[in-house]
């Protein structure tokens, strides 16, 4: 749990360059990803044969419109592609879930928030995401 010290300067605003490891560390994702070592990089290689058609189908369809006015998401990106794969793995992960309409502008949110695209800002996004404590964890909404 986080102190209420803490929470009160995050409140206040955490300086830009910070902001990355932070919320990271406030969301559990450090621990989240050391629990599950390559749980990622496992989805991410099967995703083409293992997510389901109209999954792809519809993630690939709101790719196209999401933050289309932001050059990060213009034509086909580094950015676009990482995203794709985050949702992607979510649903591998979430089968239950799946994929729903609006999930990409939120990965996007969190894809600039970790301003790293391939590889470690994707994978800090999937456990901002998809694991239950993260989720479920107070300290994400303070």
């Amino acid at each position: 749990m986080v102190p209420d010290d803490v929470k009160e300067l995050t409140r206040a605003g955490i300086p830009h360059k910070l902001r990355r490891e932070v919320y990271a560390h406030m969301a559990g994702v450090h621990h989240a990803k050391h629990n599950n070592e390559g749980l990622f990089r496992s989805y991410c290689q099967k995703i083409e044969r293992s997510c389901e058609a109209k999954v792809l189908q519809d993630i690939d369809k709101d790719l196209r419109r999401t933050l289309t006015d932001h050059p990060a998401f213009q034509n086909y990106t580094a950015a676009t592609r990482a995203m794709r794969r985050v949702l992607a793995a979510y649903s591998l992960h979430r089968p239950q879930v799946g994929y729903c309409q609006g999930m990409s502008f939120v990965v996007a949110l969190l894809l600039f928030v970790t301003r790293q695209y391939p590889t470690d800002g994707e994978e800090k996004v999937v456990w901002e995401e998809i694991d239950d404590e993260v989720l479920s964890n107070e300290n994400i909404y303070c």
